[in-house]
């Protein structure tokens, strides 16, 4: 798990390094009034530099979230716990019935 997290944070910031080079270039390219350029570079620092903030907060929801799910004999059990918090909730859920719930909190993804 912990190898996962290095090769997400090297995307990352390799994504960071290609849209602050953008960027750059895109400056670089008002100095030569090259303005398709300046607003081709601007748009792709733009969306590379928002991409990866969207990427970032993703994969830092669903690291800070422990879900386990699972069929069990009297039904599915699903147990769900905000690693920040500690706060855990778990649920069977019968085949033949509708959901029985054993709340140990109260909402587990509430910050």
């Amino acid at each position: 798990m912990g190898w996962a997290r290095i090769v997400q944070m090297i995307i990352l910031w390799f994504l960071y390094l290609i849209g602050i080079t953008a960027f750059g270039f895109g400056i670089l390219l008002i100095y030569w009034q090259q303005w398709f350029g300046v607003i081709a570079c601007f748009a792709v620092s733009g969306f590379i530099l928002w991409a990866s903030s969207i990427i970032k907060k993703s994969n830092k929801m669903y690291s800070d979230i422990d879900l386990k799910c699972e069929l069990q004999e009297e039904g599915y059990y699903t147990y769900v716990q905000n690693k920040k918090n500690k706060r855990g909730v778990e649920t069977i859920r019968s085949i033949r019935t509708n959901a029985r719930s054993i709340d140990r909190s109260d909402n587990p993804l509430s910050v």
